[in-house]
């Protein structure tokens, strides 16, 4: 893995320019994921790990120059999305590996995903907005920015904290450990090879995935939906990094609980940006808006939970879950 990754100095933003050496260099160069690429079934369970944390550290590194060099907000989403990914992985292949050592690499991953959702979260209640002018009577719209402007004020300040984190010594010592990770992950228990691990693996995450769709039920709490999404979310993760030896049955599999994690999805966005929406403190008309709003993402709520209800009963009647 150390090959993949490379080697170089720091990254760090300087003025209008951002200079990228070595390691970075390889990631800013990724145009298409690799998952087809492949490990041999019989090759040591410790190479398909290193394998997947190696392809998602380049990744990381490739998002950490693109949101240095512009103010895109699909790259603040795509690299909390791989912040993401990296903790499921670590979760889902942790029976292998050092307990002590993955805790610890995914609290750090943690503070991360913090940091990125900072920015990530306001920028989800701008789109939502913007994307709902539309609906609104023209004679309306013009509270619409009265209502923005607060909320781009403080995705600007988040942004600002973010490349001060990127800056950072506790960002940096989490590359490190990243890079260390995926070289040469702390391996505990017996060997066994990749195929073994994989399958073994994504049965595990079905199994996960079965139980929290069971009780994401019709009266379940915007909490207890959110739970369920964050665990079909991380069985996708898994399924993602054990089709590097498995192949079309974890591709499969992946793509089957996107789906599911996109309709919780839905929910759990509605559930933020009402949440953001209430906190707003503005004046006159614009307080009237809100309301509307908030009537608005009610409905869109409603037809969410609708569109999950059909999607869960579906997917319960499958036999996929048995990977």
């Amino acid at each position: 893995m150390a090959s993949l990754l490379g080697t170089g100095p720091s990254l760090t933003t300087n003025g209008s320019s951002v200079v990228t050496t070595g390691r970075y260099e390889r990631a800013l160069a990724l145009t298409t994921p690799d998952e087809r690429q492949g490990v041999p079934v019989d090759a040591p369970g410790i190479t398909l790990i290193g394998t997947a944390l190696a392809r998602r550290v380049l990744d990381l590194l490739h998002y950490e120059v693109l949101i240095r060099l512009r103010s895109d907000p699909e790259d603040v989403h795509h690299a909390r999305s791989t912040v993401r990914r990296l903790r499921a992985m670590l979760r889902g292949f942790r029976p292998f590996l050092d307990r002590s050592w993955v805790d610890t690499l995914r609290e750090e991953l943690r503070w991360y995903a913090g940091e990125l959702a900072a920015v990530r979260d306001i920028d989800v209640t701008i789109q939502a907005l913007r994307s709902r002018v539309d609906t609104i009577p023209e004679s309306e719209r013009v509270y619409v920015e009265a209502i923005l402007e607060p909320l781009e004020s403080a995705v600007e300040s988040a942004r600002g904290r973010l490349l001060a984190t990127l800056d950072g010594s506790r960002y940096r010592a989490l590359l490190d450990a990243l890079e260390k990770a995926a070289a040469t992950p702390t391996f505990s228990g017996p060997e066994t090879d990749a195929e073994a691990l994989g399958s073994a693996s994504l049965r595990k995450a079905a199994r996960r995935v079965r139980n929290a769709i069971s009780g994401a039920v019709k009266s379940s709490t915007p909490s207890e939906l959110h739970h369920a999404r964050i665990v079909v979310r991380n069985g996708r993760y898994v399924a993602e990094a054990c089709a590097y030896v498995l192949g079309k049955p974890a591709r499969r599999m992946a793509r089957r609980l996107e789906r599911l994690q996109e309709a919780l999805g839905a929910i759990s966005d509605g559930t933020l940006i009402e949440e953001r929406l209430r906190g707003l403190v503005v004046a006159d008309r614009a307080n009237v808006l809100i309301g509307q709003l908030l009537a608005l993402e009610a409905m869109h709520g409603e037809r969410a939970r609708h569109d999950w209800q059909l999607l869960r009963r579906k997917a319960l009647r499958e036999e996929w879950f048995t990977a």
